[in-house]
């Protein structure tokens, strides 16, 4: 994220925290990665503009 690459968080293929602790749920994940975000001061992509990256 800070050299301006994108994230994808899924909880499908992330099961286990690097800790080795479970991950909870998809909400844990992108809050995690949301709060990491922030701390690089780098904006999240709404909805609507996430597909337009993938084309």
């Amino acid at each position: 994220m800070e050299l301006g690459g994108h994230v994808r968080v899924g909880f499908e293929n992330a099961i286990v925290e690097a800790s080795g602790k479970p991950a909870i749920s998809n909400a844990e994940r992108v809050a995690m990665v949301a709060d990491i975000a922030a701390t690089v001061r780098r904006p999240l992509m709404d909805s609507a503009s996430a597909p337009l990256i993938l084309e």
